[in-house]
């Protein structure tokens, strides 16, 4: 399948994976994929490219939004993304719930495209792109120049209690046991450059909010060469 169509290819353009979250299905923990999206962003050619997006996400337009159709089995994930940039998407797997929403985001509508939805302009320079399939969901930021925010910001709601250890943020059931599980959040250049980022998780009042920063000054550097 090819790529989104129409998001700008610039020379400085940056992949954001921040919430790669799979189904765990008891005490098992998600595992990459070969070809999820943030995989296949660090393979391609990002510069005046589309960016490629994991093969068969199956969102399709529905109440309330674009929802995925999971296949039945131990591990499997329900996702709803928002008809726009700046609502809610909703995750529920093994009986747990997750709503996130991106603080700051513009009121952006949603486009489907090959089963994917795609917020343009979502925020300064920076386009958004959900993408779901089986027990995982993806969402993909991708900068477009130097002025996109290098920080996000998510509020999030769970049935279970969150955590944040060694780099991947865990809703867990009241037995202790992760039901969701995110893989560690990076970020990859036009030149194949791979940077974590830094992660952290307030959970003392309200809403949880989970900040992701990008430190983006040897990315700059290095797409400045081309």
């Amino acid at each position: 399948m090819s790529g989104v169509r129409g998001i700008r290819g610039l020379c400085w353009s940056v992949v954001v994976s921040v919430f790669a979250l799979g189904a765990c299905g008891g005490d098992r923990e998600p595992q990459p994929s070969s070809s999820s999206s943030a995989a296949n962003a660090a393979r391609a050619t990002l510069p005046a490219q589309a960016v490629a997006l994991t093969q068969g996400s199956a969102l399709a337009a529905s109440a309330g939004g674009f929802s995925n159709q999971p296949k039945q089995g131990r591990a499997t994930l329900s996702a709803i993304a928002p008809p726009r940039a700046d609502g809610a998407t909703k995750l529920t797997a093994n009986g747990i719930h997750l709503e996130l929403r991106s603080e700051g985001a513009a009121e952006r509508q949603a486009e489907l495209e090959d089963g994917k939805v795609i917020y343009r302009d979502a925020f300064p320079d920076t386009d958004v792109v959900i993408a779901a399939q089986g027990a995982r969901f993806e969402e993909l930021r991708v900068l477009h120049s130097a002025k996109a925010p290098a920080t996000a910001r998510y509020r999030l709601k769970a049935t279970g209690t969150l955590r944040l250890e060694k780099g991947s943020v865990d809703v867990l059931d009241d037995a202790g046991r992760p039901q969701l599980r995110t893989l560690p959040a990076y970020a990859v250049d036009a030149v194949g450059t791979k940077r974590a980022l830094e992660l952290t998780l307030d959970t003392t009042r309200g809403d949880a909010v989970l900040i992701a920063k990008l430190d983006t000054a040897r990315l700059a550097r290095t797409l400045g060469t081309l």
